[in-house]
């Protein structure tokens, strides 16, 4: 799988392969007017997972047969980032071993509080590719 084309704009699509930052245990959550992302996983019997930090990274792998062969594939990657704005931005792709770069699913943005009454709190773009 090739990578996708970087750009300025948050929204734009982004790759699969992505570099997990080290988690380090122990670390106590931030206040709420201090964090930028938040993830909570339920992974059932196996455990839990909380974590607050300034930018994310999460990729869902599920199971796969490929050329005979069962593997672990990255299907949904969500990456999130504070941009030099200050607006926090998650972005949601979609990754098939049949396609050649990874679908944009979404993108969700955050602006930084303006004072402004009407402010939009959370702005959401959906793409939408219809025959993959």
């Amino acid at each position: 799988m090739g990578l996708v084309h970087q750009t300025d704009d948050p929204c734009a699509e982004k790759s699969c392969a992505t570099k997990s930052p080290a988690i380090r245990e122990g670390d106590a959550m931030p206040r709420n007017d201090e964090l930028k992302f938040q993830v909570n996983c339920d992974a059932g019997a196996n455990g839990q997972l909380r974590v607050a930090s300034e930018q994310l990274f999460v990729n869902v792998g599920q199971k796969i047969v490929r050329d005979g062969h069962t593997e672990i594939w990255d299907s949904v990657v969500v990456t999130c980032s504070e941009e030099t704005d200050g607006s926090c931005t998650v972005n949601v792709l979609l990754c098939n071993p049949d396609w050649e770069e990874p679908m944009h699913l979404a993108c969700l943005r955050s602006s930084p509080d303006t004072g402004s009454r009407n402010q939009v709190s959370l702005f959401c773009h959906l793409t939408s590719e219809v025959g993959r």
